[in-house]
C-alpha cells in the first residue's frame, strides 16, 4: 500500500520541478524593459536573455535521455534541479547583459534536463492503468504555471526588481530538490 502512495508523491516531486521550468519560461519577459534600462543596453541584445535559454533547452533535451540511461533518472532529474537554481541565483546577481545571458545559458541547461526526465520518471513510475490519472494530474499545474508567470513576473518587477524574477526559483528549487532527493 505504501508503494502505491509512494508513485502519487513522486508526482509532486515531478510537479514542482516542472512548474519551476516552465515558469520561468514566461516570467523572464516582463522583465526585459527594467534589465534594459538598469544594464543600458537595446532590445536587439536583451533579447538573447529569452533566445539563448530556448536554444540551449533545445540542445539539451535529446541528450539528457542519454545520460538518464546511464547515470540513473532520479540522479539527473536532481542534478538538473540543482542546475537550473544554480543558474537562477548567478541570473540574480548578473552585473552586465552578457553575464546575465550566459548565466540564462546554465539555467537553460538544467531547465533542459528537467522535462524530459520528469516525463520519463511518470512514464516508469506508473502502470498504464494509472499513467493517465498521472499524466492528467501532472497537466494541471503544467499548464496554469506558464499562464501566471507574467503576472508574477510583473508583481516582482513593479514592487521589488527584475531580479526577483530569479530568486523565486530558490525555495522553489530547494523544495523541489528537498522532495526529491527524499522520494
Amino acid at each position: 500500500m505504501l508503494g502505491k502512495w509512494w508513485k502519487w508523491l513522486s508526482l509532486i516531486a515531478v510537479v514542482i520541478g516542472l512548474s519551476m521550468d516552465l515558469l520561468d519560461m514566461t516570467i523572464v519577459n516582463v522583465a526585459i524593459p527594467g534589465i534594459m534600462l538598469e544594464f543600458g543596453t537595446d532590445l536587439r541584445l536583451s533579447q538573447y536573455i529569452v533566445t539563448a535559454y530556448m536554444v540551449t533547452i533545445g540542445v539539451f533535451e535529446p541528450i539528457t535521455a542519454y545520460w538518464a540511461d546511464t547515470i540513473g533518472m532520479k540522479k539527473i532529474y536532481i542534478l538538473s534541479l540543482f542546475i537550473f537554481t544554480g543558474g537562477s541565483i548567478l541570473s540574480a546577481f548578473a552585473w552586465n547583459i552578457h553575464a546575465l545571458i550566459f548565466f540564462r545559458i546554465i539555467q537553460a541547461v538544467g531547465g533542459g534536463m528537467i522535462m524530459p526526465v520528469a516525463l520519463s520518471i511518470v512514464q516508469k513510475t506508473f502502470t498504464k492503468e494509472e499513467l493517465p490519472w498521472a499524466m492528467g494530474l501532472m497537466g494541471i499545474p503544467l499548464l496554469i504555471a506558464p499562464a501566471i508567470g507574467p503576472m508574477i513576473g510583473g508583481y516582482l518587477v513593479d514592487n521589488y526588481s527584475w531580479k526577483m524574477i530569479f530568486w523565486i526559483n530558490l525555495p522553489i528549487g530547494l523544495l523541489a530538490i528537498g522532495v526529491s532527493y527524499f522520494i
